[in-house]
């Protein structure tokens, strides 16, 4: 079970890996807000953001693409850099 510290800490690192995945020159949509990301996550549904799943799911990025911004922008739940992981 996540705490709400941690899920503060995964909120913090999925808009730095959103804005970097903006400064590498690739489209990301806008995450939500911190009160909707706490709201949301965790439940069946949720709209909570993971910026860089879009890629990967939505097949709109090339291999190599893809690989270089998943080297330059780490997606933060690979890494699992959350205090308590």
């Amino acid at each position: 079970m996540w705490s709400t510290e941690q899920v503060r800490q995964l909120y913090a690192q999925e808009l730095a890996n959103h804005e970097c995945i903006v400064g590498h020159g690739f489209p990301s949509d806008d995450p939500p807000s911190e009160a909707v990301f706490l709201d949301t996550f965790g439940q069946e549904n949720a709209p909570w953001y993971q910026a860089i799943s879009a890629y990967l799911m939505g097949g709109n990025i090339d291999q190599s693409d893809y690989s270089q911004l998943l080297r330059d922008c780490p997606p933060p739940l690979m890494f699992m850099n959350i205090d308590g992981f």
